[in-house]
């Protein structure tokens, strides 16, 4: 089953949007070209890109212009603004429209760390991973040799912050 969105057939298998985060977190511990492994084809919201290319120095912006340049990331933005910018009275840009894009293609995975735009994103009965869960998933596909050092790089380098169970499991 296919529909018609931007003149272009999209599939209704499980689309992935993704917010800023995990694309940077993947970069900085070179893990980004997971990512099409895992998933195909991902979506980001154009206010997404908009964060990415503020500081094109940074190699999360290199990384997103090469896979929008591959073909396997493609940048959309969501139909229903209303629903957006009732979102950034508490989220940011980019966490808002990923949101509304992930509800406006379900069924979908939304990738994204924010645990306020996850709550949101829990709310709304989207299905939502992190940076830890594609880690876990390219683990399991043997796309990583090992995840404890990846972890281990995002806590003592990158100051990323998640539970301690989580870390143990």
């Amino acid at each position: 089953i296919t529909v018609k969105r931007n003149w272009t057939k999209i599939s209704l298998m499980p689309a992935v949007v993704s917010d800023t985060s995990v694309l940077h977190y993947l970069t900085v511990t070179r893990q980004f070209n997971c990512l099409p492994k895992l998933f195909g084809q991902i979506i980001i919201p154009s206010a997404v890109w908009q964060e990415v290319s503020r500081r094109k120095e940074l190699p999360v912006h290199l990384q997103v212009a090469n896979a929008i340049e591959a073909g396997w990331l493609k940048v959309e933005s969501a139909h229903d603004r209303q629903a957006v910018q009732s979102l950034q009275q508490f989220l940011g840009a980019g966490e808002s429209e990923a949101i509304i894009l992930a509800k406006e293609f379900q069924p979908s995975l939304l990738l994204m760390d924010d645990l306020d735009g996850r709550t949101t994103a829990f709310k709304l009965k989207l299905s939502v991973t992190g940076t830890v869960g594609v880690l876990v998933r390219a683990r399991k596909l043997e796309l990583i040799p090992k995840l404890k050092p990846v972890l281990d790089e995002l806590i003592d380098t990158h100051r990323f912050r998640f539970g301690k169970n989580l870390y143990a499991a």
